[in-house]
């Protein structure tokens, strides 16, 4: 009897040995129970079977399971869950996990309905348990909203979350792919149960990827006004690069590298940056930058100040020419911008091809269906300019409007900056004012009217002697003969500008200079950029007056902005003439 002892004793253990580590169906409410009891407003379900086995350890195994939360804002499926039981808890008749793993799970999160507390409410701090480990493998993140960009599908995930059980010290790591970039990234919150109170966790954050580096080291809070407070960095290798991974942003900057960074208060549907220093290559802004969500529409607003902008430098080929020149053809009967703007930068000096102002400030203006921009008064070349320009869009079309002014520009300086050599000098100061009408922005080009008013002060004109061509009238000289003679100078020029259906006309312009007097009208079209003036240049006394029997002299001037203008003389020689904004000129009699 004594010899069956032992090996019925084998027997008995090896059996409870293969009963323990063999999977047992278990009721699905039971694990579903496990699940959601550590969480208030949420529901675990199980549509699939469920099993437990002891050994090694005692494991939970079930297949299809949804938590979503109560008001529908938070969805995850998992195809297959597996957790780890607390021994001890298991002893005490209670089912807690110490680890689980959610393979190829599903999350949908609806950012506009996540709720908010109430006004002095704070989160329940998590009671204190066993450490946790959650494991997600292969997951995937979609997130919606109403917002622009609110709209995100994050996948690959492969995170892993610990909490060491005592309140203190959760932390996140592992990788996911967004919109084909794959990034890393690592996140500590050190006091999880005052992070969701008002009082607030430290917590940090890195995120890095070959496209953008992230990291963030602040203070989270929770209550009524979530929020993170602390400094904030983003930086990236290749900035239009990612401003096209954020999605079709027709106008983008050539600048490689990228950096932001400043102190951050970020809510739910605010977030300002102060002591901003946005880094362009070697670009560098700083001041103030903010992001609001309000009644369905999102503001971007800042305030950044510089030492040069360089426009060409920054846009350079950066700039989607097909997308831009669509949006400039083609009919806009509501606003093509999804975001508001409210954007101001002012610069110690700014550059724009060859032509550079001082102390300018320049506001982009953004609401709805309208656009302003605006040029504050800048100095330039000895004097002033500003322009304002506004755009409003409607289902007839766009209405727009321009107020543009230069006081005392120094032409000598205009002139060397726009050919490279000083052609035209004096003082220049004029207004204009115009509106337009179209289905499109190039057809409001194409109708633009208006009127304005130029004057030129003690002015130049380089290679164009008119009193030496009126005294050698009739010679029959050869027109470029005179291409070094002594430049034409004038005490006063000045004209009326009237703008109709793109035509830019001078009906009656005047030109005054010792010994001659000259009369021209001039029309130019939009946006095409045809030039066409007729003039005649005459003798005059030293009143200013015409001489009785002096000479005249009519000649007409034919081209293009973009190409050289074509001198037609009439009843004798003249000397070449190159106007500032052109390459060459060419001389018929």
């Amino acid at each position: 009897m004594t010899r069956l002892v032992w090996p019925t004793a084998a027997l008995l253990i090896a059996a409870g040995l293969v009963a323990a580590a063999t999977p047992w169906r278990i009721p699905r409410a039971v694990v579903a129970e496990a699940l959601d009891s550590g969480f208030t407003g949420v529901r675990a379900t199980l549509a699939g079977p469920a099993t437990i086995k002891l050994l090694p350890r005692p494991r939970i195994q079930a297949t299809q399971l949804t938590v979503a939360a109560d008001n529908g804002a938070v969805t995850l499926d998992a195809p297959l869950i597996k957790a780890e039981l607390d021994i001890p808890s298991l002893l005490r008749g209670r089912w807690r996990m110490t680890s689980a793993t959610l393979v190829e799970p599903t999350a949908t999160v609806d950012l506009d309905r996540l709720p908010r507390p109430p006004p002095g409410a704070g989160a329940p701090a998590p009671a204190p348990g066993p450490a946790l480990q959650l494991r997600l493998r292969s997951g995937l993140l979609r997130t919606r909203s109403a917002a622009a960009g609110g709209d995100m599908l994050v996948t690959g995930i492969d995170a892993t979350a610990t909490w060491p059980g005592d309140g203190d010290g959760l932390v996140l790591s592992g990788t996911a792919t967004a919109r084909g970039t794959t990034a890393r990234f690592a996140g500590e919150l050190q006091h999880p149960a005052r992070g969701l109170t008002a009082e607030g966790s430290a917590v940090t954050l890195q995120v890095e990827s070959p496209l953008v580096g992230f990291n963030a080291d602040g203070i989270l809070s929770g209550g009524a006004q979530p929020q993170f407070a602390g400094h904030a960095a983003l930086t990236t290798t290749s900035l239009p690069r990612l401003l096209r991974t954020l999605g079709g942003i027709p106008l983008a900057v050539d600048a490689r590298r990228a950096q932001i960074g400043g102190d951050v208060v970020a809510k739910p549907h605010d977030v300002s940056v102060s002591n901003a220093v946005v880094k362009l290559d070697q670009a560098r802004f700083e001041g103030t930058l903010a992001w609001r969500r309000d009644a369905g529409r999102s503001l971007v607003a800042g305030t950044l100040a510089t030492d040069l902008l360089d426009v060409d430098r920054l846009f350079g080929e950066g700039i989607d020419r097909a997308a831009f020149d669509d949006l400039y053809r083609r009919p806009l009967t509501a606003s093509p911008f999804g975001t508001d703007v409210d954007m101001r930068v002012s610069a110690t000096a700014a550059r724009v091809d060859r032509v550079t102002v001082a102390d300018a400030a320049v506001a982009a203006l953004v609401r709805g269906d309208r656009l302003e921009l605006t040029l504050d008064e800048a100095q330039a070349y000895g004097g002033v300019v500003k322009a304002r320009v506004l755009a409003t869009l409607s289902p007839e079309g766009v209405d727009a409007h321009a107020d543009l002014t230069a006081q005392r520009l120094d032409l000598a300086g205009v002139s060397e900056a726009l050919s490279g050599r000083e052609r035209v000098g004096g003082a220049l100061s004029g207004h204009a004012v115009l509106d337009g009408h179209g289905e499109s922005l190039h057809a409001v080009v194409g109708q633009l009217f208006g009127s304005g008013q130029v004057e030129i002060e003690g002015g130049r004109l380089a290679g164009l002697s008119l009193a030496r061509a009126l005294k050698r009238l009739g010679r029959r000289l050869p027109l470029d003969e005179d291409r070094g003679a002594t430049p034409t100078t004038f005490d006063k020029a000045q004209w009326d500008l009237s703008i109709r259906d793109g035509v830019i006309r001078i009906p009656d312009g005047k030109l005054t200079a010792p010994g001659v007097a000259m009369s021209f009208g001039a029309e130019t079209t939009l946006p095409d950029g045809r030039i066409d003036v007729h003039a005649v240049a005459a003798q005059t006394d030293r009143r200013g007056l015409p001489l009785p029997d002096g000479q005249s002299m009519p000649f007409d001037m034919r081209g293009s902005w973009a190409g050289p203008l074509v001198l037609v003389g009439h009843g004798g020689s003249l000397p070449a003439l190159t106007l500032p904004m052109f390459d060459g000129l060419s001389a018929e009699r």
